[in-house]
């Protein structure tokens, strides 16, 4: 398979015959009745489903031996560098492994996936909304079979580091290539340009569809922050979104910057300065 689900809010999930739901949530029909015919009232926009369901399936086993750790938790070894452990509850052993995810119900928590090729992780917030193990004479003790439901938005996947892409600013217009190497948009880049001189104003621009400015000092030694994702605009840490505006009719986008998977090619224009810009963003897929 290609993804694997492995924690939820730190907690391991079953791994033993793990059945994962791998699907993407479903998007409700946009097609209306007309005379002559339907018609789509988003106009072809692309729709993301609301709501994300996953069902995982999976088995604990109870381990009936725990290795010896030192304060820092580090393993002990003896002088052949084997691992040294001490007999165990197995029946404990399945318990706290049973507690451990059951006190997460209702908990909103990072849902952990891993790629299968390349061990990649990436997360999803989610709910944890039911966790259900029956007992049976056949476990002995040893195995607890567990069906676990969760839910989380219908949102991509984002990887768990983010990339950041810095460069240095000097006045006039600079060149930023983006490298965006998941498969789906990223709409949530933060971009932080850096004041070593005073800069008057910033315009950036993507294409020929994405254009926005800042207009307002910048002293030397701070922070211009644009979060285009929570749409926010902060000069050395104080509200300055006074000072942002699209570039229309220039800018057609719906949000203030979209990156495509593959090379985006920036161009920052800067009034005064240099500086330098970093642009950070999470790689994300369905």
């Amino acid at each position: 398979m290609p993804y694997r689900y492995t924690t939820f809010d730190g907690v391991s999930l079953p791994a033993y015959r793990p059945e994962d739901d791998l699907s993407v949530g479903s998007v409700p029909s946009s097609l209306l009745d007309s005379l002559g015919g339907v018609f789509d009232y988003t106009g072809g926009t692309r729709r993301l489903p609301k709501r994300h369901s996953i069902a995982y399936r999976g088995k604990y086993l109870g381990d009936a031996s725990t290795l010896w750790v030192d304060e820092t938790g580090t393993e002990i070894v003896d002088e052949a560098g084997n691992n040294i452990s001490f007999g165990a509850d197995y029946i404990a052993n399945l318990r706290e492994q049973r507690d451990s995810i059951m006190v997460k119900i209702g908990v909103h928590g990072q849902l952990i996936r891993r790629r299968e090729e390349d061990g990649l992780e990436q997360y999803k917030m989610a709910q944890l909304l039911d966790a259900k193990y029956v007992r049976t004479v056949e476990d002995v003790n040893r195995v607890a079979n567990m069906e676990i439901l969760l839910e989380a938005p219908g949102t991509p996947w984002r990887r768990t580091t983010a990339t950041t892409t810095t460069s240095s600013l000097s006045s006039g217009a600079n060149s930023e290539a983006v490298t965006v190497s998941g498969a789906e948009q990223v709409r949530d880049a933060v971009i932080t340009i850096t004041a070593t001189s005073n800069i008057t104003a910033v315009s950036i621009t993507l294409g020929s569809r994405t254009s926005f400015t800042f207009s307002g000092t910048v002293l030397a030694g701070n922070d211009l922050v644009i979060d285009t994702g929570a749409l926010s605009v902060t000069n050395d840490a104080v509200d300055a979104y006074d000072g942002f505006g699209l570039n229309i009719p220039t800018h057609v986008i719906d949000g203030w910057l979209i990156l495509e998977s593959g090379t985006n090619n920036l161009t920052v224009t800067v009034t005064g300065g240099p500086g330098s810009i970093s642009i950070e963003h999470y790689d994300q897929w369905m």
